[in-house]
This record gives structure tokens, sequence and C-alpha cells, in this order.
């Protein structure tokens, strides 16, 4: 697939096929991950690849309390993000939000590949130029992804998830995310006019 298609193309995805994704694939994109650009060629990163259905459920229920948690005292100005809805659909997406089930879908997930590096700026830059190259890699293998953070909002949420990957508490988790074959093909959203996100100096 060309780079510009895959950037254009690209989506969040929350609703995956129940197909496997290999382990080949899998390293494949992973290894392209590993091209980004790092300070001084540092490649802090580490990817922790989960497919045991027992650990999904883990990481999909914690994101889900930390999701409720996050977003319960955020209803009012949830309410006026969704006000142009019907008030059915606004209700709906206020209730997903602030129960938390919005992120449930990463206890389905065919894969979740959570992202940890060392708890620096410049690693944290350099991780996250690493998982936007994993993400246009997957798109390009006809995969999809959601970079998801939630987990990570809440301190013993964030405890949790290192103990289940395995990660040292000294790193940091930049991304829990979720990568499976595509069950639905959403509409773009909307971006700013380039014009409106330029200062030419």
């Amino acid at each position: 697939m060309d780079i510009e298609k895959a950037i254009f193309d690209r989506r969040s995805i929350r609703d995956f096929l129940p197909k496997k994704v290999s382990r080949e694939l899998i390293e494949q994109i992973i290894a392209s991950a590993e091209c980004a650009p790092s300070d001084e060629n540092s490649q802090p990163w580490h990817f922790t690849v989960i497919q045991e259905d027992r650990l999904k459920e883990k990481i999909g229920d914690i994101s889900v309390f930390a999701g409720e948690k996050y977003f319960t005292p955020k209803r009012d100005e949830l309410l006026k993000k969704f006000h142009g809805m019907s008030d059915k659909r606004c209700a709906e997406m206020v209730e997903r939000f602030t129960s938390g089930s919005l992120f449930a879908f990463l206890k389905t997930a065919p894969v979740i590949i959570i992202v940890s590096t060392e708890n620096n700026f410049f690693s944290h830059c350099s991780t996250g130029a690493a998982i936007q190259n994993l993400m246009l890699s997957a798109m390009a293998h006809e995969l999809s992804t959601c970079w998801t953070v939630i987990g990570l909002t809440d301190d013993e949420s964030l405890k949790a998830i290192k103990q289940i990957a395995g990660i040292a508490e000294e790193r940091s988790i930049v991304s829990v995310l979720a990568l499976g074959y595509p069950a639905q093909t959403p509409k773009p959203r909307g971006r700013k006019p380039v014009d409106e996100v330029i200062t030419w100096l």
C-alpha cells in the first residue's frame, strides 16, 4: 500500500474480526516500528505482545475501570461535546464514556501491544514515532489499530497493567495498542484545514 494511502485511510478501530494475526506478521510490523528515529539512536522502546485471552480480559477490565473513574466527573463536558447529536445518541455516547464500556473492546481485540519506554522526555518522543510507524505498517498489511491510554490515567490501573505485562516500575507505558483485522470501516473524521495549523515565518 502506498504510504500516502495508509496515512489518509488509517482509522482507530474498536471492532475486530475473530481472525488470528500471525506471529510473523506481528514481528514484521514491529520491525517497521523499530525504523523510527530515536534520540542518539537510543531505540528506547519495547513491545509486549499479548494474545492470551485471560490477560486481554484483565487489561480490558482495568481499562473499563479507569475509563469510568476518569470520565464520570466529566459528564457535563461530554454532554457539551456531543450536544450536536440526537438526544438518544448523545445519551448513549455519554454512557459509553462514563461507564468505561467504550474501552471493553480491549477484551476481544485479537492482539494487544503494550509499548513501553525509558522514563524521560526524549524517549517518549522517540517511542511516539515508533508507534506511528507500527500503525501505518499495520494499515499497509490490512490490519487496524487503536491507540489507547485510558489505563494509564489512574495510578492503580497503571500499576496493574505493568504487573500483567511484566514491565518494570521505572519504565513508562506510552500506549496500550489494539491490533487486528477490522470488522468495520468508519468514515473519515473531520480535520482542521491545513492553513489553520501552519505558521509561516
